[in-house]
């Protein structure tokens, strides 16, 4: 696992009790199955937004949701909402230079794909990268070019929001690099909405979130976009459903 992460999972597992082996498997559940919503929007100010909803079949993760704050000299240098136990991230804020959310990437590559990743080709856990950024980088533009050419363990969809106009992405990604990196385009493209499929392809009607948050934003324009109006269309169905674990305004 290599560090900080694989100290800070035996302390973890030594606070708490847990067996190490079922932290380290605890830590990598984000590559074995997760639902999301995620979407960045611009405001006609350049103020940039950025929300997410984090979807996942495993009972209870509600309970142990927080909110941890990082911090050095007594300064946060950022923020993550995120699971007790958990040392990765899903989903981050670093004031005054990015927030990034992480959606997963529903293909035909199965979890056996993912293992053989991480055993053989060394591939990178998302959520242990997602922190290095907010740790490391000081920029989006730097953020959304080594998202995208990182090498992970499993296939993901990276939504980055930045603090000026028009830095909001979606990164596709393979394995090895991004296929794709979808940007806010202002005014035409003023948001963005990711769930668990390629935005260029229809979504199975099965599990259609896309086109409703596109439906509901759509009701509003760059000028009178807001946090709030983030907030009610994460908290509509079929955005907000029996599986999701929390809601995130960045």
């Amino acid at each position: 696992l290599g560090q900080p992460w694989a100290d800070e999972i035996r302390g973890v597992a030594n606070a708490t009790g847990f067996d190490l082996g079922e932290m380290v498997l605890c830590n990598l559940f984000y590559e074995l199955n997760s639902g999301c919503t995620s979407t960045v929007a611009m405001h006609d100010d350049g103020t940039i937004l950025h929300g997410r909803n984090l979807d996942y079949s495993i009972p209870g993760l509600q309970n142990i949701t927080i909110q941890a704050n990082f911090t050095r000299n007594g300064a946060l240098v950022y923020r993550t909402t995120t699971y007790a136990g958990y040392v990765g991230a899903l989903t981050g804020m670093k004031p005054g230079v990015l927030s990034v959310s992480l959606d997963q990437r529903h293909t035909n590559a199965t979890l056996w794909d993912n293992i053989r990743e991480a055993l053989f080709r060394h591939g990178n856990s998302v959520g242990f990268t997602l922190r290095s950024v907010l740790e490391t980088n000081s920029s989006f533009e730097d953020a959304v070019s080594f998202l995208s050419t990182v090498d992970l363990i499993s296939v993901e969809y990276i939504i980055v929001g930045g603090v000026s106009a028009e830095q909001g992405a979606v990164i596709t990604r393979e394995r090895e690099d991004a296929i794709d990196v979808w940007r806010i385009q202002y005014p035409r493209r003023w948001f963005l909405v990711e769930t668990n499929y390629d935005h260029w392809k229809p979504v199975p009607s099965s599990d259609d979130r896309r086109d409703p948050a596109n439906a509901f934003l759509n009701q509003y324009s760059p000028s009178n976009v807001s946090t709030a109006a983030f907030e009610q269309m994460l908290n509509t169905y079929p955005m907000l459903n029996g599986m999701t674990t929390y809601t995130a305004v960045m």
